[in-house]
């Protein structure tokens, strides 16, 4: 016990970290740029959850670029992501609420004008994501994606002149797959590469590496010679880079299991005559292609790549020798970086290569840092909000454990800490069961304030990598796969015997939370292992495989086929016989044994908020109460900090009044 530490309940204990304290610190920085000597980002306001433009001048001056009424935010295959280009003086971006693209000058008081126009009854305005620009020619390239009258949705490579005034429409360059992303130009303009992917894949299945020699004719440029460079059943490709000597290199994994490297993530290049393996590693360089620009390769010289590897305990920043292959890790330890993303650019200078990016760590936020050829370490350049003392931090512990088939899965646990109070003799804590969503997403041990928030109050916390995950190879990640609502669950459940045999958590007293897939996996848990959980909250989950599959985006209309492992079928799917119906926790809800809370946005499009309203109304009919709250003006995952801290708060008297009620 240490010196003044208070007596009390695990769970009970008084935290510093309120919803509001946690709401209301600056987001997570994206997308960093470093340009004559400013550094610019993307950032989320707190109170409105607009994405802004920041910048940090070289005299330490933090400013706003963007007005109040704009938001940075593309929503392209609805997950949007990287959404800006940076000319010499100006930015391009995607604005939310129209999703036309706006062109500004590089002050606070400038104001952006638009360069696409609006939609109109016959045709709605277009989305824009992965901006890049042909800066001789005078065009910008992009991924649009655009709805016709019909309601189909159609995804291109466009390009849009960059020195007219008046907003111009879109030409299409290339149509011929259902999706591409990832453009990228050559040094010398006069290239682009891409990827591409068909229905029924999504793009971490099978994709393909593409070229083409952008030409110039009087009415703007065009594709030729368009060349399908990799492709191959089972082969998935991503995060495409051109070297200075035009040379290309991209991260390609496969199903094929003819040697360990295959079925991982790995560099490779192509010169314009042949495709070459640079590195043959058992790690993932890559990340499913969830969304746009989120660089983890960037040509940095002559002779080597910086990459983002993921390893077992967290991403790892390394240099690779362009022809050896041989990987060097940058000494990122003495920081303790766990997760590295949005590796960009920076600026040379002294013969030296830089690269900013984002660096997270298990006892800060994210942070820029840069990173230089001529110094061993990386150095913050914008820190992170301290809202924790070290001694009251839990510290990430990694757990392998063997699955009921045999199986190594992989998960954190955080035990429950805080220094101004100690729990009673030979009491266990309550457990927090963190259930992430994708399902390929993957969890690090990262400084997150939300499993603080459990922690500090005695809560103990496990957050689950189950077999679905990213970051620990193809086999793993494709292990889900006809198994979607049964390896996750039972991943999460095998789990928690690992925490109750050692005696670290009260197996009487466990909850558990998910958003999305998580959600579903929430709903699953609860109706298959009744007797196991107290209480579950499920953030925009689904309750009704069939419905989601009738309704769901473009991007994953197919995904719940190959994840259950079966092709919908209208007429079928709510048949006992399916495996739709089967895996559906809606058809199961008489076997609910804990109370429910479900969160859910209005305007979701991933997950609409008529699959939430289902699960009620079959809770209702069957006289089963739950508690149901929506948020107008939210979609997949909550922006406004008011909506955040709401939910926040009712989830946590919700687990509070079932967990410590008398």
């Amino acid at each position: 016990m240490t010196r003044n530490s208070e007596i009390s309940e695990f769970g009970l204990w008084k935290s510093s970290l309120s919803a509001e304290v946690i709401f209301s610190a600056p987001a997570r920085p994206n997308y960093p740029h470093l340009q004559d000597g400013t550094l610019y980002w993307v950032e989320q306001s707190a109170d409105s959850g607009h994405s802004q433009l920041i910048r940090l001048t070289p005299g330490g001056v933090r400013e706003c670029l963007t007005p109040e009424v704009f938001s940075l935010r593309s929503r392209v295959h609805e997950y949007g992501g990287r959404a800006l280009l940076f000319l010499e003086s100006e930015v391009i971006f995607s604005n939310d609420q129209d999703q036309r693209l706006y062109r500004q000058r590089l002050t606070p008081s400038a104001l952006p004008r638009p360069i696409t126009p609006k939609g109109d009854d016959q045709q709605k305005a277009g989305r824009f994501a992965d901006l890049v620009a042909v800066k001789e020619e005078g065009f910008l390239l992009a991924v649009g994606e655009q709805e016709d009258q019909d309601g189909k949705v159609i995804n291109n490579i466009v390009s849009l002149p960059l020195n007219q005034q008046a907003p111009s429409v879109p030409t299409t360059l290339f149509g011929e797959s259902d999706f591409v992303a990832n453009l990228v130009v050559s040094p010398d303009g006069e290239r682009l590469a891409w990827i591409a992917w068909n229905h029924p894949s999504m793009p971490w299945d099978q994709s393909r590496l593409m070229t083409a020699e952008i030409i110039s004719h009087d009415h703007g440029i065009a594709l030729d010679q368009v060349t399908t460079v990799v492709e191959g059943e089972g082969v998935s490709v991503c995060q495409l880079e051109y070297a200075f000597d035009g040379e290309l290199f991209f991260i390609k994994d496969s199903a094929s299991n003819e040697d360990s490297a295959a079925g991982y993530w790995n560099i490779h290049s192509w010169d314009g005559r042949r495709v070459r393996a640079v590195t043959q590693e058992t790690f993932d360089y890559g990340e499913p292609l969830w969304v746009f620009g989120d660089k983890r390769l960037l040509a940095i010289d002559s002779e080597r790549l910086l990459a983002v590897r993921s390893e077992r305990a967290g991403d790892v920043l390394v240099t690779v020798d362009r022809t050896t292959g041989e990987s060097r890790i940058v000494d990122q330890r003495a920081a303790g970086y766990t997760q590295l993303a949005g590796v960009n650019q920076g600026e040379a200078g002294n013969g030296a290569s830089t690269a900013v990016m984002i660096t997270s760590s298990a006892e800060h936020g994210a942070e820029i840092s840069v990173w230089s050829s001529e110094s061993p370490e990386l150095e913050p350049l914008v820190a992170s909000t301290l809202l924790l003392e070290k001694e009251d931090l839990s510290v990430a512990q990694p757990m392998v454990y063997q699955t009921r088939d045999g199986v190594q899965a992989h998960a954190y646990f955080y035990p429950p800490r805080n220094s101004s109070f100690e729990a009673t003799i030979d009491s266990l804590p309550p457990l927090m069961v963190l259930i992430h969503g994708g399902p390929t997403a993957r969890v690090l041990p990262l400084f997150e304030p939300r499993i603080q928030y459990w922690t500090t109050r005695g809560y103990a916390v496990v957050d689950v990598n189950y077999r679905g995950s990213s970051g620990y190879g193809r086999r793993y990640r494709d292990a889900l796969y006809g198994r979607w609502g049964e390896r996750d669950i039972n991943d999460v459940v095998d789990a928690i015997h690992f925490l109750v045999v050692r005696e670290l958590i009260d197996p009487e007293r466990i909850v558990l939370r998910g958003s999305s897939a998580g959600g579903y996996a929430v709903l699953q848990l609860l109706v298959h292992y009744p007797k196991l959980f107290r209480a579950g909250a499920s953030y925009y989950g689904i309750g009704n495989l069939a419905t989601l599959a009738s309704i769901t985006h473009k991007f994953e209309k197919y995904y719940t086929d190959r994840l259950i492992g079966e092709d919908y079928d209208q007429a079928t799917a709510n048949k006992s016989s399916s495996l739709y119906y089967q895996r559906s926790p809606i058809f199961y809800l008489d076997q609910l044994n804990a109370p429910l809370v479900l969160f859910q946005g209005l305007d979701d499009k991933v997950v609409p908020p008529s699959l939430s309203k289902e699960v009620v109304k079959a809770l209702e009919d069957r006289g089963i109460s739950c508690q149901y709250v929506e948020y107008p003006n939210e979609g997949h995952g909550f922006r406004s900090k008011k909506a955040r801290v709401d939910a926040l708060e009712r989830e946590t008297r919700f687990f509070s009044e079932i967990l410590f009620s008398a």
